[in-house]
């Protein structure tokens, strides 16, 4: 039963993380890319805060870490300016461990 809310929990997170990690983006070409330079600097602000949000997700939710941590004490130290490289590759942990999770849990 524990591996179930355990799943639960981590398909919810998922989900909040891709759509924070979408909207990340998107701020992230606008801050490069509209033409005004305070919609850039509003665009700016607004990705800070997505990758603000992604850090507190991972790094506060035990089933989360677990999924991603890597055993580095650094791993989340300067995050923000890491996050394109580092969440792809954190989404994919996280799809891993749903589907082993799932493979377990048809297996009972």
């Amino acid at each position: 039963m524990i591996e179930l809310s355990e799943l639960e929990i981590l398909k919810r997170e998922l989900s909040v993380l891709e759509g924070h990690y979408e909207m990340y983006l998107e701020e992230r070409d606008k801050s490069k890319y509209s033409r005004l330079k305070k919609d850039r600097e509003h665009a700016s602000h607004n990705m800070y805060v997505h990758a603000q949000y992604l850090e507190k997700t991972l790094t506060e939710n035990p089933y989360v870490l677990a999924a991603v941590y890597d055993g580095n004490q650094f791993q989340f130290e300067d995050f923000i300016n890491f996050v394109d490289s580092d969440m792809p590759g954190y989404i994919q942990k996280i799809k891993d461990r749903i589907e082993k999770l799932e493979e377990m849990h048809k297996e009972e």
